[in-house]
């Protein structure tokens, strides 16, 4: 949690405060659930299928099976 804390306080610090944050490699979406108490729009990606089942039923986070490319997101999905 500490940790977790210190990333979202560095992307603060380095100006964004808000809008969407996308966590490769979400594993137990413990990092998206503290960003999304932050007031982020969380999205997650995660390869391995329990962790992504965890993330998505149990955690109620928006996340995608698979990596970044088998994601496709478009090019600026993030940018706002």
């Amino acid at each position: 949690m500490r940790e977790h804390e210190e990333l979202l306080d560095e992307i603060v610090r380095l100006g964004a405060n808000s809008g969407s944050l996308l966590d490769v490699g979400c594993f137990s979406g413990m990092f998206l659930r503290n960003a999304r108490k932050r007031g982020f729009e969380i999205m997650g990606i995660e390869p391995n299928q329990d962790a992504f089942m965890h993330v998505r039923n149990l955690l109620g986070c928006e996340v995608v099976h698979g990596n970044l490319t088998s994601a496709h997101f478009s090019p600026n999905h993030f940018l706002r």
